[in-house]
């Protein structure tokens, strides 16, 4: 994601697409990398260190999530820009590119987002059911 961002900060007028994918991918690299590094450290770190490691690891989920919603916001409010750059400055473009793996990106979030979701429901659904049995058995 960083670098199809940084690739693209000279291909798209449209600032904030770049913005989204740089930044997203350069905090979820550093997210995703403390929560793999837990286990090696946790023998090592004084307690009172710990409490620090954790609240900035929320932090930065916290700004995944914001960035998250407004790169949607970005994202989808540019639907099917200019894909070629026109003598107009006024006329705003973004490579193929760059918008298209933004694009399915956030699609693929919120798509597994829905499964789990829907699964998660259909779990309560299944122990609701089976409580409900349970009760009339009795």
């Amino acid at each position: 994601m960083v670098y199809i961002g940084i690739w693209g900060m000279h291909k798209c007028t449209i600032e904030t697409i770049p913005f989204f994918l740089i930044a997203t991918g350069g905090i979820g690299f550093f997210s995703k990398s403390s929560t793999l590094a837990q286990p090696p450290i946790t023998h090592y770190m004084v307690d009172i260190w710990w409490k620090y490691i954790r609240k900035a690891e929320t932090a930065l989920y916290f700004i995944e999530i914001v960035l998250l919603l407004f790169g949607s916001f970005w994202v989808f409010k540019e639907f099917k820009p200019h894909f070629i750059p026109s003598a107009d400055p006024s006329i705003l473009y973004c490579d193929k590119t760059v918008y298209y793996f933004a694009f399915y990106y956030l699609v693929a979030i919120y798509f597994v987002f829905g499964i789990v979701i829907i699964w998660y429901y259909l779990v309560l659904c299944c122990i609701y059911a089976m409580l409900l049995l349970e009760h009339r058995n009795t």
